[in-house]
């Protein structure tokens, strides 16, 4: 889900299931570099979004702010 917010905006991503799973992203390449975590369920590693996808464990959650 992605909430815009002043310049500014939100994205989760809530993985309801117990086993593991990738989260396929959609962002324009301006948007890629200004990626910054807010919150997680646990320590990830830093998310690769120019692959387009981010690992999120099982009943895991990630929150992301971006520009735009």
């Amino acid at each position: 889900m992605r909430c815009p917010w002043r310049g500014s905006a939100v994205l989760t991503v809530h993985n309801f299931a117990d086993r593991p799973a990738k989260a396929d992203l959609d962002l324009d390449a301006d948007r890629e570099a200004g990626v910054a975590e807010l919150f997680a369920d646990q320590r990830y590693p830093r998310p690769d979004v120019a692959a387009g996808s981010v690992p999120v464990d099982g009943y895991g959650y990630r929150w992301f702010g971006f520009r735009g």
